[in-house]
């Protein structure tokens, strides 16, 4: 007795001569074949490989074509991995992590992710202008505020950060001093009269103050913007690997699925049926 399955297939295999003659809907890989040509037993148009993949297929057990034939849709349909998608599966994680870990965005690119890949260069672009234009605004911060401090309180030589900070917050260098003793701080006091300063005004130490807070915050942000290209590096870096990996897995579990397919067999004149795993 047969089984529903059974008798579905044998129909299926029955039905595709009848779909496949001038009156009914046209096999892809018949319309090159005449009449004439399939009468007389004359070898297929060279043009239908993907035939012969089934035809070999069906033969020698090998992997599934790379075409097949959808009956519902009547259109060629794609068994298997084509050509670029075993090029991709070659294609190393790890070197896409590299990729990335130079130059956020490349190895999203090299994984054909492209589109996320414009997303950690352009942010990468991003750090960058903004990490030269803040560094810049630090170091004309810092040179407006040495000059600053020379023309109205004084200032001589090089000093360090520190005396810069010590000066905004005094108008005199004795008057730093007292404060120092005051708090027993004696180590602290500047005894160099290479160090002395005294402010013209009180409104000119408020304001070279605030030029050099500005100038502290412009580096900070500085170190900021290097954390978030090392950020970018690590996401884009992790990112572009599994990525990768994951479309490969994809693809294997494409490789590796059930197929089903009912097409023409031009060397048999009949039906065929093709089916991957």
């Amino acid at each position: 007795m047969f089984r529903p399955v059974t008798v579905i297939l044998l129909l299926l295999l029955l039905a595709v001569p009848l779909f496949a003659g001038d009156g009914g809907t046209p096999v892809p890989w018949r319309e090159n074949l005449s009449t004439s040509s399939m009468l007389s037993g004359d070898d297929p148009d060279p043009e239908l490989a993907s035939v012969e993949q089934i035809s070999a297929f069906l033969t020698d057990g090998q992997k599934p074509p790379e075409r097949g034939f959808d009956e519902e849709q009547g259109q060629v349909y794609s068994v298997g991995l084509t050509e670029e998608e075993r090029a991709y599966l070659a294609k190393q994680p790890s070197e896409a992590f590299l990729r990335s870990a130079v130059l956020p965005g490349w190895g999203q690119r090299y994984g054909d992710r492209n589109f996320r890949g414009a997303i950690f260069s352009g942010v990468e672009v991003g750090l960058w202008t903004a990490l030269l234009l803040t560094r810049q605004d630090w170091i004309e911060g810092e040179d407006d505020y040495m000059t600053f401090a020379r023309q109205h309180a004084g200032v001589s030589g090089s000093p360090d950060h520190q005396y810069f900070v010590d000066i905004g917050n005094y108008n005199t260098m004795d008057e730093f001093n007292e404060a120092q003793r005051a708090q027993r701080q004696y180590a602290d006091q500047y005894r160099s009269s290479s160090s002395y300063w005294e402010w013209d005004s009180s409104k000119n130490r408020e304001r070279f103050k605030d030029i050099r807070i500005d100038a502290d915050a412009s580096k900070r942000r500085i170190y900021y913007f290097v954390g978030g290209l090392v950020l970018n590096r690590v996401l884009s870096s992790i990112d572009a690997s599994r990525g990768l990996a994951k479309r490969q897995k994809d693809l294997r579990e494409k490789e590796a699925g059930f197929s089903f397919g009912v097409g023409y067999n031009a060397y048999t004149r009949g039906p065929a049926l093709t089916i991957g795993w």
